[in-house]
């Protein structure tokens, strides 16, 4: 079930409730989200974005699936630890993120 809200203001709550050390991940989340916004593939708008404790990682959904790569190692590591952590699927359909 999809439900459209305000992407960056429901993530950003997330954070600010879930992650006490290196909140400042988020930020680099938010741009690559504003970024997606723009794309027009829409397998670059799709994303699996996690909170934990200390940081936030916002990973394409299409690359954690490829073993080997940076996305795949962070979301199968962080899979064996789900403690503290909250994570979505993300898809990105707006101009604004």
């Amino acid at each position: 079930m999809q439900k459209e809200i305000d992407l960056l203001s429901f993530l950003s709550r997330v954070t600010e409730k879930n992650t006490k050390h290196y909140r400042s991940d988020f930020l680099y989340d938010s741009r690559k989200l504003q970024e997606a916004a723009q794309a027009a593939a829409p397998e670059e708008r799709c994303f699996f974005w996690m909170s934990r404790p200390s940081g936030t990682w916002c990973v394409l959904e299409r690359e954690a699936f490829i073993r080997g790569s940076s996305a795949h190692n962070i979301w199968t590591h962080y899979a064996d630890e789900p403690e503290g952590i909250i994570a979505y699927r993300v898809n990105v359909i707006g101009g604004k993120g």
